[in-house]
């Protein structure tokens, strides 16, 4: 994450700035449906407010959020100057101030939908755990990409999704995904760690593989998974030689050290990238994110930190049997 315009645990672009998002509170929503979002409630949502049937941006924000105020106001101006025809636009409202709310919407009414979500119940059928977020459904009411605003894209995106004839259908890959080249990123990304020399990622790998979990000091999504994570990482070391490494981003070295001093963080390296060089190469758009190596040193599994799904991958690239990786920890789908 960064330092400057802080947020829970999203990273992205906006305009040309590298930024994150604003405040959302700190606590595990339910974890249903594809990428912890509630696929039945999404769908009943865009069907209520009539979404369904042309490709739709729905920005996530709050009030007070400079961030999420910068994109209400650029998505007012698409939506009045109508340069992307055929794209729909929807506000979710994620304040619980209902005098600030009502004056700010009466001073900046909207051309589009604004809908009120102070209990974060939209929220969480999308899976949006940072403000601002947008989402581009398509007409189908399928999730094509979750991030920054999409600036650069925004435009060609919309026009493939209204040329669309079929239902591409839930899993179809997100817009704007990274192919990652593993084995490269592995021998070119060198770090410090904690208590030690630079060393170059892959030097890491375990006769089983390698998992990189990639957090922060500030998220409290990525403090589930670093307090889970002493007992995930000695299952997989025990049951299949996978050896297990903390991957730090954009925090300084003092913030890192005194982080993981309190934390009494031991048996697993930490390592650490004070800019964010490494933040981009990964293409890691938020915090917690885990990647699996296989053997041969390539990307098994790159999501969020839901150790029964890496188990379950680990598993299949290893040959091991159903349920060998057995954790004693839930993890977390968002971040």
């Amino acid at each position: 994450m960064q330092n400057t315009l802080l947020t829970i645990c999203a990273v992205g672009l906006i305009a040309a700035g590298l930024v994150g998002g604003c405040n959302r509170p700190a606590q595990e929503p339910a974890q249903t449906g594809q990428a912890g979002s509630d696929a039945r409630a999404a769908k009943e949502f865009l069907a209520e407010h009539k979404l369904l049937g042309k490709p739709a941006l729905i920005e996530f924000g709050k009030v007070g959020c400079e961030l999420s105020d910068q994109g209400y106001s650029t998505m007012n101006m698409l939506h009045s100057s109508k340069i992307i025809e055929g794209l729909q636009y929807v506000r979710v409202e994620c304040s619980d101030d209902a005098p600030a709310v009502e004056k700010y919407y009466q001073d900046n009414p909207a051309g589009f939908p604004v809908v009120q979500d102070p209990g974060g119940k939209v929220s969480d059928a999308f899976g949006a755990t940072v403000y601002p977020i947008f989402i581009l459904i398509d007409k189908f009411g399928n999730t094509r990409y979750a991030g920054a605003f999409p600036h650069d894209d925004l435009g060609d995106w919309s026009e493939m999704l209204i040329a669309e004839k079929s239902d591409p259908g839930p899993d179809k890959p997100r817009l704007g995904v990274k192919e990652l080249n593993g084995p490269e990123l592995l021998a070119s990304t060198k770090l410090p760690e904690l208590g030690g020399s630079d060393r170059a990622l892959g030097q890491y790998s375990g006769p089983g593989g390698l998992v990189l979990v990639f957090v922060d000091t500030s998220c409290p999504y990525s403090g589930v998974a670093v307090k889970e994570l002493p007992g995930v990482a000695a299952t997989l070391k025990k049951a299949a030689m996978i050896s297990t490494v903390v991957v730090n981003i954009t925090d300084s070295e003092d913030t890192v050290r005194e982080h993981y001093g309190k934390l009494n963080f031991r048996g697993i390296p930490v390592v650490f990238d004070e800019g964010s060089d490494v933040r981009m190469a990964w293409d890691v758009q938020s915090v917690p994110t885990v990647v699996f190596f296989d053997p041969q040193k390539q990307i098994a599994y790159n999501g969020p930190a839901v150790w029964a799904d890496i188990g379950k991958v680990s598993e299949a690239a290893l040959g091991l049997r159903p349920g060998s990786l057995r954790f004693g920890a839930r993890g977390t789908r968002y971040g």
